[in-house]
């Protein structure tokens, strides 16, 4: 739609549509009322592309550039500065609503130009007003059209690509903004450049490779994602790095063979009511326990292992020599009673109860 509006605005004027760079369509032009016209999404030209749009307007040509968002190297060289709404719509999302611009002087409802989208929001923040002078304003009033006056030429700059859109053109009576527009350009350009190339790259990085990583970074929403996972990824990196705690193996408790001895005896009493084997299981369970806690072979008989007994063990000598006795007489008996089998028990328990 623009481009038709631009042939209706121009009839007698050639318009050649450029599918190259501004260095490779303007460096060679030797035209001083020629007009040059790029809407994109988004203007990030390589070095070389914007020394030749800065030469090309100060031999005396029009530029007229739109888009949403545009290389701050670009404004920084006119002494501008631009901030672009489509960041902070991604960050906090906006509601549609009927949103407007109007041109300069024509603040006035019925001059104002409106349609259903996301709000005009973007504007230049910054602006030299000895060389530039305001053309627009968005919904807020703030400027969103500039022209700078460069050398012998004019560059008209328009921060919101979409105000140029079929949508936004078809809607009311839209069409006249951008006629209006065309109205500051001159009368009469030798030869209209149509810019095609940005409007198709215009993810291209600076250095016009495309990759993958230039075309996030100039998309706001993927950029922002891709910051907050090195961000994410970072933090990971920073805990994960610190000293883990070591896994402590896990130890199987020690079994308590008392309360086993105890079960095998009950066992035994109950089931067979052995009093010579249950005897016999206690004398060897005493033995290996002296064996194990003190390094004494169980030698009952001898007078000198009671008395290495008592003495690593703290029992009193009389109760490891009646220990001793009893169990020597229970060893050498074909049988044994229900009594000799508690005076047994009762023995061995103070044994255990009064060891060091």
């Amino acid at each position: 739609m623009a481009f038709s509006l631009t042939k209706a605005c121009f009839p007698n004027t050639n318009i050649q549509v450029s599918t190259r760079t501004a260095s490779e369509t303007l460096g060679w032009t030797s035209n001083t009322g020629s007009l040059y016209i790029s809407i994109s999404h988004y203007f990030f030209p390589k070095d070389a592309d914007l020394n030749a749009i800065y030469n090309f307007v100060a031999d005396g040509n029009t530029a007229f550039i739109s888009a949403i968002q545009m290389d701050s190297s670009f404004l920084a060289g006119m002494y501008s500065n631009m901030l672009h709404a489509e960041i902070f719509t991604h960050m906090m999302p906006v509601s549609l609503t009927k949103t407007s611009l109007h041109l300069q002087d024509t603040s006035s409802a019925k001059n104002t130009y409106s349609y259903f989208y996301l709000p005009f929001a973007s504007y230049f923040s910054k602006t030299d007003s000895i060389i530039s002078r305001t053309l627009g304003y968005n919904q807020f009033n703030k400027p969103n059209c500039i022209v700078i006056f460069w050398g012998k030429g004019r560059l008209y700059l328009h921060c919101d690509a979409r105000a140029m859109s079929n949508y936004f053109l078809l809607s009311g009576n839209n069409a006249e903004y951008f006629t209006r527009l065309m109205q500051w350009m001159p009368q009469n350009p030798s030869v209209i450049y149509w810019d095609d190339f940005y409007r198709r790259n215009s993810v291209a990085g600076k250095d016009g490779s495309g990759s993958g990583l230039a075309f996030l970074f100039t998309l706001p929403a993927l950029a922002m994602a891709f910051i907050l996972l090195i961000f994410l990824l970072l933090i990971y990196m920073l805990v994960g790095a610190k000293r883990r705690q070591r896994i402590v193996p896990v130890i199987k408790a020690p079994e308590n063979a008392s309360v086993k001895f105890a079960e095998a005896i009950a066992g035994l009493y109950l089931n067979q009511k052995d009093n010579k084997t249950i005897a016999e299981k206690m004398i060897l369970y005493f033995n290996e326990y002296t064996r194990a806690h003190y390094f004494m072979q169980a030698n009952i008989s001898t007078a000198e292992f009671n008395e290495a007994l008592s003495r690593k063990s703290g029992v009193a000598k009389e109760w490891v020599q009646n220990l001793s006795l009893h169990i020597h007489k229970l060893q050498n008996a074909s049988q044994v009673s229900d009594s000799d089998l508690l005076i047994l028990n009762e023995l061995v328990q103070q044994f255990y109860k009064s060891r060091k």
